[in-house]
């Protein structure tokens, strides 16, 4: 009989999560399902590496992957969700496995419900055998149905933040990069752009191959609360996954947007986000990494744009759990359930939980994000489609072992031509309207004033990152001085 680890553990609704914390707190252990031999086989943690197609950092020059000794298991072909995100561009990008260092083992990062970035298409990351062990090659959102070319290592960045006053409190600044043209490198300038309220600007970056550097040209991205649904790290033990009857449903999840920030950190030696306790090392505070030598983290600037006081917030959260070790995030599900209903009483409960079940959250009328069930006649396509981006991953593989291998006795790299790969054309995906229903390109935008209609950054919303989150009033002024906090970062301006 087939091996299907699927428990009823899921999508945690963004915002919307007081009442499902409450109720966990108050469960039986008898109505929290689990599946036979699951205890066995797997760990759900709430503590690992935010998948890279969901939100990377940004590094003005590219990150170099350090060589890892084991040998990385095969992927795992996943089970699609029973639900999803509404919206016809969310589509499922599978996992891929990634080392903890801590553990020195490998953990699958499950796959996620994306709603792909306007105008943008997933390339997926592989392991590459090298000298000594094994790399990680990162993947990358790259312009949809192109060809992904391969370039020489860039320049060191020249970037050292803007050379002009900020044009006024609606704009924000895109930091420059090496262009490839006419066979050479050449340096584009940083500017100011316009801020646009409802999107993320992800600036061009270069991310290592195994046979050059691709370059993916900035491009506006979804916030959080709009970009889908992370699912949650696996640990799998007595290599479970290896079973020729195996099959895995992820279905744990982890909050996507309010409180992934109040527990987000970034590993610039990796170049990646990871989410949980990482607050005795490992990881860097993300609001601190931006603005330190090569980091600029687009997260911030867009919501530090968005309210003017959200980096000070976020910072009184971290002061708090970083000095209160016994309230922090538990690393496993299972340890988060246990603490919730040995902590009923604790004021900040919600805001130390980074995990929930679908059943909650369908019994949760209150969630704001709104969820699907996954029919019949979606299965087909998004089933298709996911294969696809696995396709792409396996052919990307071949092609840049083929490429280094011939070009590992080459006397000048720089000089090597640039390789094309061929990305498919992925079904249903409408690209949205440019200037109506996504805003232009900044370089198109850098010598305009804000679009009309957007209001002043003073002015602008904020519900859509809940203060009832990120609070500073209510937290105990013993532990937590709010009226001095230091800024401990430089303006992102």
């Amino acid at each position: 009989m087939e091996t299907i680890l699927r428990r009823t553990l899921g999508l945690v609704a963004g915002v919307g999560f007081a009442c499902g914390t409450l109720a966990l707190a108050n469960a039986q252990d008898s109505q929290i399902p689990s599946p036979p031999g699951s205890d066995a086989d797997y760990s759900v943690l709430t503590r690992g590496q935010v998948h890279e197609a969901f939100a990377t950092p940004a590094s003005h020059n590219p990150v170099e992957q350090p060589v890892i000794q084991q040998k990385p298991p095969q992927p795992i072909k996943e089970l699609l969700p029973e639900h999803k995100p509404s919206g016809n561009n969310v589509i499922w990008i599978p996992g891929y496995w990634a080392f903890d260092q801590n553990e020195k083992d490998f953990i699958w990062i499950s796959g996620l419900w994306r709603n792909v970035p306007p105008g943008r298409q997933w390339v997926p990351g592989y392991w590459h055998e090298v000298d000594g062990g094994f790399r990680w090659v990162p993947g990358s959102w790259v312009r949809a149905s192109a060809n992904v070319s391969f370039y020489p290592k860039p320049p060191n960045s020249l970037e050292r933040g803007p050379s002009s006053r900020r044009p006024s409190a609606n704009h924000f600044y895109v930091p420059g990069c090496w262009v490839y043209r006419n066979n050479d490198f050449q340096w584009r300038p940083g500017y100011w752009a316009p801020y646009q309220r409802d999107w993320v600007w992800v600036p061009a970056r270069y991310t290592p191959a195994a046979n050059g550097y691709v370059f993916s040209e900035g491009y506006w991205d979804y916030r959080l609360d709009r970009r889908g649904q992370l699912f949650a790290p696996v640990r799998f033990r007595n290599d479970a996954y290896a079973r020729s009857d195996f099959r895995f449903g992820p279905t744990a999840v982890i909050d996507s947007n309010a409180r992934l920030l109040l527990h987000l950190f970034v590993r610039p030696q990796r170049g990646d986000y990871v989410f949980g306790d990482y607050y005795d090392g490992g990881a860097t505070p993300w609001f601190e990494y931006h603005g330190r030598g090569n980091g600029y983290d687009p997260l911030l600037v867009h919501y530090q744009g968005r309210e003017t006081d959200f980096l000070n917030r976020v910072q009184g959260w971290h002061k708090y759990f970083a000095g209160h070790p016994e309230y922090r995030p538990r690393h496993t599900l299972a340890d988060q359930l246990a603490f919730a209903k040995q902590h009923q009483q604790f004021q900040y409960l919600q805001q130390s939980s980074l995990g929930n079940t679908i059943d909650q959250l369908i019994a949760d009328n209150g969630n704001t994000n709104d969820f699907v069930e996954v029919g019949a006649d979606q299965i087909e396509r998004l089933t298709g489609i996911a294969d696809q981006v696995r396709q792409v991953r396996q052919q990307r593989l071949q092609l840049e072992s083929e490429v280094a291998a011939s070009a590992s006795g080459a006397a000048n790299a720089s000089l090597l031509p640039t390789d094309n790969l061929p990305l498919p054309e992925l079904s249903g995906i409408r690209v949205p309207e440019v200037g109506r229903e996504v805003p232009d390109n900044p370089l198109n935008l850098k010598d305009i004033g804000p679009q009309p209609g957007v209001p002043p950054v003073k002015n602008l919303p904020t519900g859509d990152l809940p203060t009832g989150d990120l609070p500073t009033g209510d937290l105990p002024t013993g532990d937590l001085p709010t009226g001095d906090l230091p800024l401990g970062v430089p303006s992102p301006f």
